[in-house]
């Protein structure tokens, strides 16, 4: 019976969390298989959850995906996958289906972040109701509901950082070694949930032990203290080598650079932001509307801590002067000044220091390129500690209340229960969020028809009034690969390929006026519209899909030249689908025509004296594809970059040039006999590149390796 009595309260807590969820989050539970909650990066994240599990059902490596960014695919090492989520979805997507999957664990990350908040002030202050009306806090933050509009489920997954704190702080007070294992596992799930909490979670636990050093060393440093923290260290560390090993392997072998800088001012808390309400909240919104100017977008820049919720601390640190609470000022102070940023900010403007035209420098300017650190480029997200901490102590400060007021009533009505009602509702009202925005799941009956087509093909999607996200969420119905996508890191060759390919890059262009001759190969030899079905035929692209665009969303030039490109690059009407919204070209299966294009190797064009000029890495190649055996001649411009190099030119691996090139453009002209189908002209430069950053004199801050340029590429018959 007395372990039946351990569990009831628990048990009770979390169906009653489970129940609020459903309310407060109103309509999710009610449109699970129809609709998604949020926008901007929801349906990049139901795709990651899919992608998962098609990965592990085929043996595949779910950290790469060649079913976007084709033909290269993607490292998804980099991206926020989420891979707890996304193996927690595995069975709820074979049981339920991949948007309702979705939905179940983005409602699972309400009601165990609140469950969490409950069981660490429970065990803080020793009381239950307390303990319950603090779960509300964490689990209803506007951090959490700002997070969830913008379809983060990566960071509305902070489920797990309440249970590690509780088991971190048990593993210090007491003897009970598993306290030590549970903490390890609940940081390893943490950062199987996003590698920002990881980082945060490290920075709380060394502020938590640099506290405990002064408050208590002779414990801390006792046997049995640095014991029970080797065996959290062990725990979270074995399974963490299998997560991380992917992010390693890629940042260190891959040669590509995931990172980019930005973020940091942009993506920091406003001061400001702490003391007014959510912009969504449905009453308090429309006020607040009109003041605020954050920078920013809103899943960033709400960081609103509810004044019921700083009344409950204040409460707590007047009137509960203990080292317990000491520590909790000071990790709320300590998150508080990180989530500022480098700058401090006042409703979207950087304070400047008076007489100085400075601006009021904050600790995060010292260590936001510091490695690892330089990663977490949005210093807003340090608010979910804040709000851990601000919950904590607004559970001492209940605690306080309850304790003054226990035994006391008004007629046969408890006051405690009155004042918990009461601090309840406030903190629920002040964090309010619904009806929450929905977004429509709805696949277009185009991707219907061609899922059950078996064969092995690529679509050319054209955004248009939908992103890449939503775009990516429609190939898990047709599963057909994808030559875009949306993922935290675009990868280079992606890149370079969808700017650099021939048709490719004039119909995924933003502009209307890239022409295929604003590069340095002059293709005598192809004409778009004359082989532009050919070179999306050699991809196996079979259907390229223009989304049209509502007006005054881009300019009807850019629509009607990609409209009448694709028109006039087939021999036949080419469309087969057309509505509102989409229209649907195939791409015909004709012999293909010659055609030349870049391959890997070639950085961006640039004009040099308004001539197109593309700078080579030490390897680069050309695609030359022919409809027949024939005799040409090459003909280039070429210099070696800072000092005179090596070059070799081989077709098919068969040299057929070597020579200098100097400092100074010279015309290279040699004969490349080309046989029938696919040509490789590789360009080899067996002296090292060099990185313009590296050379004396340039100051220069390019890091990309080069060794020469190249203009005014040529093939003619002879």
């Amino acid at each position: 019976m007395s372990v039946v009595r351990n569990y009831k309260i628990p048990v009770l807590v979390l169906i009653s969390y489970s129940i609020l969820t459903i309310i407060f989050t109103y309509p999710v539970a009610f449109s699970l298989t129809s609709q998604a909650p949020g926008g901007e990066d929801l349906f990049q994240f139901i795709w990651f959850l899919w992608w998962f599990k098609v990965a592990l059902i085929s043996h595949l490596n779910p950290f790469f995906s060649p079913m976007i960014f084709y033909p290269s695919g993607v490292n998804l090492a980099f991206s926020a996958v989420t891979p707890f989520n996304s193996l927690l979805s595995v069975p709820l997507q074979i049981a339920f289906g991949l948007v309702s999957a979705y939905n179940l664990i983005w409602i699972f990350t309400f009601i165990m972040s609140g469950f969490g908040g409950f069981l660490l002030v429970r065990y803080l202050t020793g009381d239950n109701r307390a303990a319950f009306i603090s779960g509300l806090i964490f689990m209803f933050c506007p951090y959490h509901f700002a997070h969830a509009l913008y379809g983060h489920l990566n960071l509305i997954s902070m489920e797990w950082i309440p249970f590690y704190v509780l088991f971190l702080i048990k593993a210090l007070r007491e003897k009970d070694s598993k306290n030590s294992f549970f903490a390890g596992i609940f940081l390893f799930l943490t950062a199987a949930c996003d590698y920002y909490y990881l980082l945060y979670l490290v920075t709380f636990t060394a502020l938590f032990l640099l506290f405990y050093l002064w408050s208590d060393s002779a414990t801390l440093l006792g046997r049995n203290t640095l014991k029970r923290i080797g065996v959290m260290v062990i725990t979270f560390g074995v399974p963490f080598s299998f997560l991380i090993s992917p992010l390693l392997l890629e940042l260190f072998f891959s040669g590509s650079s995931y990172m980019y800088d930005g973020g940091f001012v942009q993506y920091s808390a406003d001061l400001l932001g702490f003391f007014i309400p959510a912009p969504f909240h449905p009453v308090l919104g429309n006020f607040i509307a009109p003041i605020q100017h954050f920078t920013g977008n809103t899943a960033e820049n709400t960081t609103f801590a509810g004044y019921t919720v700083l009344f409950l601390g204040l409460v707590a640190v007047l009137k509960r002067k203990t080292k317990e609470i000491m520590f909790w000022i000071t990790a709320t102070g300590v998150f508080f000044i990180l989530s500022l940023g480098p700058y401090l900010h006042f409703n979207g403007v950087i304070v400047t220091v008076p007489g100085l035209n400075c601006p009021v420098y904050l600790p995060y300017f010292l260590i936001m390129n510091i490695p690892v650190v330089s990663i977490a480029r949005a210093p807003g997200r340090w608010d979910v500690l804040v709000m851990l901490s601000l919950m904590v102590l607004a559970g001492y400060g209940l605690h306080y209340l309850f304790s003054k007021y226990d035994g006391r009533s008004f007629g046969n009505v408890s006051k405690n229960h009155v004042i918990g009602v009461i601090f309840a509702v406030l903190i629920l009202f002040e964090f309010l969020a619904i009806p929450f925005p929905m977004s429509d799941t709805t696949v277009p009956a185009f991707y219907k028809r061609i899922a059950n087509d078996t064969d092995n093909y690529a679509i050319l999607d054209i955004p248009g009034s939908i992103d890449n996200a939503q775009l990516m969420y429609y190939q898990t119905v047709h599963n057909k690969m994808l030559l875009d996508g949306y993922v935290s890191r675009t990868p280079e060759p992606a890149t370079r390929f969808m700017t650099s390919t021939p048709m490719i890059s004039q119909l995924l262009s933003d502009s209307s006026t890239l022409k295929p001759d604003d590069d340095i190969l002059e293709r005598n030899l192809t004409d778009l519209r004359d082989v532009g079905s050919s070179i999306l035929s050699y991809y196996h692209i079979r259907y390229v899909v223009l989304h049209t665009v509502p007006a005054g969303q881009r300019t009807p030039g850019e629509h009607l030249y990609k409209n009448a490109l694709l028109r006039e690059s087939f021999t036949r009407d080419p469309q087969i689908f057309r509505n509102d919204t989409m229209i649907v070209y195939t791409v015909e299966t004709v012999p293909r025509k010659s055609f030349v294009l870049f391959n890997e190797g070639w950085n961006g064009v640039e004009y040099w004296n308004g001539t197109p000029t593309r700078r080579m890495n030490t390897n680069a190649t050309i695609l030359f594809y022919s409809d027949q055996d024939r005799n040409t001649t090459l003909s280039m411009r070429i210099l070696s970059f800072s000092r005179p190099g090596t070059l070799d030119v081989s077709v098919t691996d068969h040299r057929i040039l070597h020579t200098t090139v100097p400092t100074g453009f010279v015309t290279v002209t040699l004969p490349v006999d080309l046989h029938k189908g696919e040509n490789f002209i590789r360009f080899t430069t067996p002296d090292s590149c060099r990185k313009p950053g590296d050379i004396p004199g340039l100051k220069g801050v390019d890091n990309q390796c080069l060794s020469m340029a190249v203009q005014n590429i040529t093939f003619s018959e002879r």
